[in-house]
């Protein structure tokens, strides 16, 4: 059907989101995506965060994934994958985040999750699970 999202792929917006339990580092979590003809999910509205990471709770229960959001050494701007700059984080880093040497962002969510699902930066080099994200 026109619209629909590829096997294994989920349907939130716009957009096909697929959620990968297998614990990769932020640079071969973004490689695994662009494999797959995506990218590090993009969750810059709080409804897009917010339903990706409910959707994630449904499959992984507890779980730390990493989203498509860093920022290069040189410079202390935070971007997506597509290069656009981080526009409206209100709200959306936990208290006292990102930490001045953590350069990569993830989401942590809960089985019984009843608060926002707040964004932590953390070292890009530890391994988390992580969301893809592309068009239809």
């Amino acid at each position: 059907a026109s619209g629909a999202c590829a096997a294994g792929w989920n349907h939130i917006g716009v957009r096909c989101y697929k959620y990968f339990g297998s614990e990769q580092q932020f640079t071969d979590a973004k490689k695994s995506c662009i494999s797959e003809g995506a990218m590090l999910a993009k969750v810059h509205t709080q409804e897009v965060n917010d339903a990706v990471s409910e959707f994630v709770r449904d499959i992984g229960g507890t779980s730390e994934f990493w989203i498509g959001l860093t920022r290069t050494n040189d410079q202390n701007e935070w971007r997506w994958m597509d290069g656009a700059s981080l526009i409206d984080d209100d709200g959306k880093w936990a208290s006292n985040e990102p930490g001045s040497t953590e350069n990569c962002a993830k989401i942590k969510v809960e089985a019984d999750q009843n608060q926002k699902y707040f964004w932590f930066g953390y070292t890009c080099g530890h391994a988390y699970s992580y969301v893809c994200e592309k068009g239809n």
